[in-house]
């Protein structure tokens, strides 16, 4: 009996844990990106093997292959300077690398040979003008654009793309049609079907509008998909706050609402653990705080 037992509660922790392992690798998914490229000699046009590839600030890297060739997944997305070494070669640094969810990012780099020991030739990435590995219709706002729009909400910054109206509508679609997603995990609420949560903008760090051609990682969205990825820490402490109202200069509003933000973030371990926290409170002048 005590045999059967200790069978029945492997046998349920496996089950768990394969339940976990691939609820985890689904909402990862739609979290992160990749980095893939190739590396040539700029006078023989050869493809170099073994050159080192490591993401500044982080332990992530990679080394090409015989066809000079490299790939990085599973990147939290972000903006990255890359470090390219190879003995022999010019050590060269491409600057703000982008890294957005769920796509991939490509690099074509040319190394010169005979360079300087020790220094670093800087690059700055280029942004292509048409990305060729979206083949859905995509809309992508960066933190960096978000912090330049007078916005305070999910639903205002959607409204600035195209196909999007008042209230979250995406192509003449219901409000409840659309699926919010914050970091893999859905937040519609459950009667209504709306956004379920308000979201400060200040803890964004990139936000997807998918107008049609979406994944089916996504559920049952018929109108459109809001993919929200929160900012992360890094080994820098920082701690901001903000103060905002609807008020400022009398009106008629009657939410008068006043808000008060603030975001904290840093390092556990260097380099390996991190964290970032956002904490809101608000009071107005309806009967709900």
């Amino acid at each position: 009996m005590s045999e059967m037992k200790n069978l029945l509660v492997k046998l349920f922790l496996v089950i768990i844990f394969g339940f976990f392992s691939s609820t985890y690798q689904n909402l990862y998914s739609s979290t992160s990106g990749s980095l893939v490229g190739i590396i040539s000699d700029e006078e023989t046009n050869e493809y170099l093997p073994g050159v080192f590839i490591q993401l500044e600030g982080t332990q992530m890297g990679t080394q090409t292959t015989d066809d000079g060739i490299f790939f990085i997944h599973n990147i939290p997305i972000g903006t990255y300077n890359i470090q390219i070494s190879l003995i022999g070669y010019e050590k060269k640094i491409i600057k703000d690398v982008t890294i957005s969810a769920d796509q991939k990012t490509r690099l074509e780099i040319k190394l010169k040979t005979e360079a300087v020991p020790g220094e670093y030739v800087v690059v700055e990435a280029p942004a292509p003008m048409v990305r060729k590995d979206i083949t859905a219709s995509q809309y992508s706002v960066r933190r960096k654009e978000i912090k330049a729009m007078p916005v305070t909400s999910v639903e205002q910054i959607l409204t600035t793309k195209p196909g999007v109206v008042e209230g979250g509508h995406i192509r003449g679609g219901r409000a409840e049609e659309t699926v919010y997603v914050v970091d893999g995990i859905p937040i519609n609420q459950s009667i209504s079907g709306d956004v379920g949560q308000y979201i400060p903008v200040d803890a964004i760090e990139e936000m997807s509008v998918m107008t049609g051609g979406w994944d089916p990682e996504f559920g049952n969205a018929s109108s459109g998909v809001i993919n929200i990825i929160t900012r992360q820490g890094n080994n820098d402490f920082k701690v901001t706050g903000k103060y905002e109202n609807d008020h400022l200069f009398g009106g008629n509003r009657y939410n008068q609402y006043q808000r008060l933000l603030g975001n904290f973030s840093g390092h556990i371990i260097k380099n390996k653990m991190f964290y970032f926290g956002n904490l809101m409170a608000q009071v107005d002048n309806t009967r709900y705080w």
